[in-house]
């Protein structure tokens, strides 16, 4: 068996990446529980047509549920909203 090295940025790239739902989860809970918002629309562009309301909807919800993050994820009209629980202060 041989091994091939790969190079420090690609590693950088292969550990920042390892499953789908960290890339898109973490960064858009983490930015919405830093902000101090207590609601906020997401703006839903950069994710791409494959990434629909209900699916985004699903992945925050699970990711926030199973990393006890105080966060509700929900859709209506089309659009993907976050709230922080009522009396939740920031």
């Amino acid at each position: 068996m041989k091994l091939i090295p790969i190079d420090a940025e690609d590693e950088k790239l292969l550990r920042s990446t390892s499953g789908r739902g960290r890339r898109i989860s973490f960064p858009v809970l983490q930015t919405f529980l830093g902000s101090g918002l207590s609601a906020a629309k997401l703006d839903r562009t950069e994710f791409g047509e494959e990434m629909t309301a209900p699916r985004l909807v699903a992945r925050l919800n699970g990711y926030a549920k199973s990393h006890e993050m105080n966060v509700i994820v929900i859709q209506r009209g089309g659009e993907v909203y976050l709230l922080r629980p009522i009396g939740e202060t920031t």
